[in-house]
């Protein structure tokens, strides 16, 4: 069995190499290389994966070389050294072009220029022991540890600065992929086989910059930039080391690419929420957005429960990134009877209340989600919900004390404890992954069936047949209603909820206790309206709402005088 060296042992390259089947000692060294030289003798491989951030933006002279410091003190002359370098050694161009390991060196900047010399140097001094791996662009998970100079570490950092990536260069620009994996079973193989000479490490295929990145991540998280420059273009011819190990395939690349992709998106630090909506409340819906938008520095991730919203107004809702630039936005169709066609409305509900309870079903891969009515705006940093500790818990939500008032039409009928607490599911904090693990949604739709004609608030009342008091309450400042109005007048607002059938758009008041109340806070949805895109669809609304009968009109006078205000 071979003894291998490995310096560098926590590289990007090195990583995962301890579960091999070789046996070797394990051994990291770091700079300065100042001590241990004699014992490299010892090894019958010596392999370097650290990398010299000078490699980038200067030109090594000869005693700045870590390889070539290593190789002066290998005497043993079974003592192989394995050196990492790179296809850019091969040089640069805009068209594609498959390289050989015969290939004439044409390096082009720093880097490669740098690998150029080393190499040459390396084959002064040990010509017979060495070992020249030429890699292209490698694909693998991505690391813990910050600044990994790699085409994945690349894509990670730009993700957490800009929550996407920003393409600059052609997307049509075909390049070769290897995942990681492959790398490192291609080492093993060729130190297995007492390989020395050059080698290229790659797939001998190639793919487009727009196949391999959209194989990685979802198409919101990718921007290509209106002025893409022309980009290299390479393949490598691996035929020598096919020779030791089946070529890569190109399915084998794209799985790895979609786990990568994965591991991605869950290191991006975004707050996912969810909104429903149909046609006709997409203007309250880009109302509501603006206000969650308008009091983060949070990057949000919205995804639209859509129940019917036409491309127009979805154009106009993507439009906000005119404003706005920390957030993406997905809109999920929703065919509200196909899914809902056992279940039953009430009231002014309609069967896509219904559609909250898909979340799981339609992003399984999520962890902590909120949900919010489109009927709501936010008047604080949505991070605070979001942040709240669920616990052992797989839902949180305001207890709607409002219900106290009548709690016989809910109590009573679906058997709910004595001391229950009604929770208002306008705004959610939800566990995604704790409602797959329990099958909370099909537990939900068995409810539906059991007590079908004892159900008269739609899906909020079977959420709270199931959770039973058994949920995570929140502050009510989460969650304010008309009701919380009249009771905690003074409470700090964080989601203001439009709960009733008195909305802003049809109304400057409400009746509490049979009491005529002038809503100011309607002053914040107007505020957010404003910057919607959808103002005069709104407030022509308003206006007709107002207008349409004589009761109405002279209601708003009158309380546009009162002094009761909230």
């Amino acid at each position: 069995m071979k003894k291998i060296l490995i310096i560098g042992y926590d590289s990007y390259l090195a990583t995962n190499l301890r579960f091999n089947p070789l046996k070797y000692k394990k051994f990291e060294l770091r700079r300065p290389l100042n001590k241990n030289f004699e014992k490299y003798n010892e090894y019958d491989y010596i392999i370097n994966f650290c990398i010299q951030p000078e490699h980038f933006n200067t030109l090594l002279k000869e005693e700045e070389m870590i390889d070539v410091q290593i190789a002066k003190h290998i005497k043993n002359p079974y003592t192989k050294f394995i050196f990492s370098s790179s296809r850019k050694v091969y040089g640069s161009d805009t068209v594609l072009k498959e390289y050989e390991e015969k290939d004439a060196q044409k390096p082009f900047d720093f880097y490669s220029k740098n690998k150029v010399n080393i190499e040459n140097k390396l084959k002064e001094i040990i010509p017979n022991n060495l070992l020249i791996l030429r890699t292209g662009n490698i694909i693998g998970m991505p690391p813990n540890k910050k600044n990994y100079l790699t085409f994945i570490g690349w894509l990670q950092s730009q993700l957490e600065e800009n929550n996407k990536v920003i393409i600059t260069i052609n997307k049509d620009a075909k390049k070769d992929f290897i995942t990681r994996k492959y790398f490192q079973q291609s080492l093993i193989k060729l130190i297995e086989n007492d390989c020395t000479g050059i080698y290229n490490i790659g797939s001998n295929f190639a793919l487009t910059m727009e196949e391999i990145l959209s194989a990685i991540l979802p198409e919101k998280y990718i921007e290509y930039s209106p002025k893409e420059k022309e980009s290299e273009q390479f393949i490598l011819n691996c035929s020598k080391l096919h020779q030791y190990i089946k070529p890569l395939s190109k399915q084998e690349l794209l799985e790895e690419c979609k786990k990568v992709g994965i591991k991605l998106l869950n290191n991006i630090k975004s707050i996912p929420v969810f909104l429903p909506s149909d046609n006709n409340y997409a203007p309250y819906l880009a109302t509501a957005i603006t206000s969650i938008l308008s009091n983060t520095n949070s990057f949000i991730d919205f995804y639209i429960l859509d129940s019917g919203i036409n491309e127009e107004n979805k154009e106009k809702i993507k439009n906000l990134k005119t404003k706005f630039k920390n957030f993406n936005i997905e809109f999920l169709k929703i065919d509200s009877k196909k899914y809902f066609k056992n279940c039953k409305a009430y009231g002014h509900l309609n069967l896509s209340t219904y559609n909250r309870l898909l979340i799981t079903k339609l992003k399984p891969e999520l962890n902590k989600v909120i949900y919010l009515d489109s009927d709501i705006v936010v008047l604080d940093d949505i991070k605070k919900l979001y942040d709240i500790e669920l616990e052992d818990y797989s839902l949180a939500a305001a207890w709607d004390k409002s219900r106290i008032l009548y709690n016989t039409d809910t109590k009573i009928p679906l058997e709910l404890s004595d001391d229950y607490k009604y929770f208002n599911a306008g705004v959610l904090l939800i566990d995604v992954q704790k409602w797959i693990k329990n099958d909370i949604v099909n537990k939900l739709f068995q409810i539906q069936k059991k007590y079908e004609d004892k159900i008269l608030h739609a899906d909020e009342t079977l959420l709270n047949k199931y959770f039973d008091n058994n949920y995570k309450i929140f502050d009510i400042s989460f969650n304010y209603t008309d009701y919380d109005i009249l009771n905690s007048p003074d409470k700090k607002i964080i989601i203001r909820h439009f709960a009733s059938m008195i909305k802003p758009w049809n109304s400057n008041y409400c009746f509490l206790e049979k009491k005529p109340v002038f809503l100011k806070c309607f002053d914040d949805f107007w505020k957010y309206a404003k910057l919607s895109g959808f103002y005069n669809e709104i407030k022509n609304t308003y206006e007709k709402e107002i207008n349409k009968n004589f009761f109405t009109k002279r209601m708003s006078a009158i309380i546009q005088k009162s002094t009761i205000k909230n």
